[in-house]
């Protein structure tokens, strides 16, 4: 029986980072996030800001629901690897809750 050997990819680090966020001001109002590249081999990490006084509702869909999104409580996140941010719509169940984006970049 021969034995198998993993494949190992090597990623180099990146060279930058893009950290930027988008404040949901109206409850219940759908925000399209912003159109932030997110190179390959690389992932787009969505986080509800700490202390925000509802959830976020992150969705495909032009009206995110609990039935077609995936819901993040304060201080929680979700990642995807994704070419970006700008095909998702969020929604805030609270006025005034924060969604922060963050992925590595590559150089110019």
């Amino acid at each position: 029986m021969a034995s198998v050997q993993p494949t190992i990819v090597s990623v180099p680090n990146a060279e930058d980072v893009y950290i930027g966020g988008v404040q949901l001001v109206i409850a219940n109002k759908v925000y399209a996030l912003p159109s932030v590249k997110v190179p390959d081999n690389f992932e787009l990490v969505v986080i509800a800001q700490i202390g925000n006084p509802g959830n976020i509702l992150i969705s495909r869909q032009s009206r995110p629901s609990v039935f077609n999104s995936i819901v993040l409580l304060a201080g929680q996140s979700f990642r995807w690897r994704v070419k970006n941010a700008n095909i998702f719509n969020v929604l805030g169940t609270a006025a005034n809750c924060i969604v922060i984006l963050t992925c590595e970049q590559k150089g110019a």
